[in-house]
């Protein structure tokens, strides 16, 4: 689902289930009509109706916009890897990403090509294990669904995923992974498998990503 369409679904369902109608006064007056404590009670009763109902409605909008600041935040490493070659650069923006994740805001975790090939996997559990680990440099395997997040070192921080539970990071296989700080002139800095090739060694040129976000 595109995230128009979820952000739709969002806000309709936010407001269908908490919108309410405001208080009425159903008395009807004319001219010279005597305000009697009955009719004086109805019309306090209607705007504390309004106010308590303003107060309803404005907790909803603000539910929604909690909702949407999390869909649109996050954080995401992006870089275009050339086969044959390691990257200085795509290395110093690897750790600075690290560096800057907040584990507890994420609740879902991609690392996916530009076509959206890769391992998606949502846990507000265990994702921000894996933010954790990989923020800190430390040694992990985080298992989602049937896709297993793999964090340890491989000269500098490496993440893979396996589908068939396999751990342990710094090899050459079909897994999806990422490691830009193999080194500026290793070419094995990682793969997407998206079928037509699958070792995470001396792989062809593309873009990996890696986004952490919140839903």
């Amino acid at each position: 689902m595109k995230l128009k369409g979820i952000l739709a679904v969002v806000v309709t369902l936010t407001f269908n289930s908490q919108l309410v109608i405001a208080g009425s006064i159903s008395d009807t007056y004319t001219s010279g009509d005597p305000l009697t404590t009955t009719t004086l009670d109805n019309i306090k009763t209607a705007v504390n109706d309004n106010d308590t109902n303003i107060s309803t409605n404005a907790g909803s909008i603000n539910s929604v916009n909690t909702l949407l600041t999390r869909l649109v935040t996050g954080k995401k490493y992006s870089d275009n890897f050339v086969a044959g070659t390691g990257s200085a650069t795509a290395c110093t923006s690897w750790d600075a990403f690290r560096a800057s994740l907040e584990p507890t805001k994420y609740s879902c975790v991609q690392l996916i090509n530009p076509n959206g090939v890769g391992t998606i996997s949502c846990d507000p559990v265990e994702v921000p294990n894996i933010a954790t680990a990989l923020r800190d440099g430390a040694v992990a395997s985080v298992t989602i669904g049937s896709d297993t997040w793999n964090v340890g070192t491989c000269t500098g921080i490496e993440i893979n995923t396996d589908s068939s539970g396999g751990t342990g990071t710094c090899s050459c296989n079909a897994r999806n992974t990422l490691r830009p700080c193999i080194g500026t002139t290793n070419p094995n800095w990682g793969n997407i498998n998206d079928g037509s090739s699958v070792s995470s060694c001396n792989a062809p040129s593309q873009a990996i990503i890696l986004n952490f976000s919140s839903f």
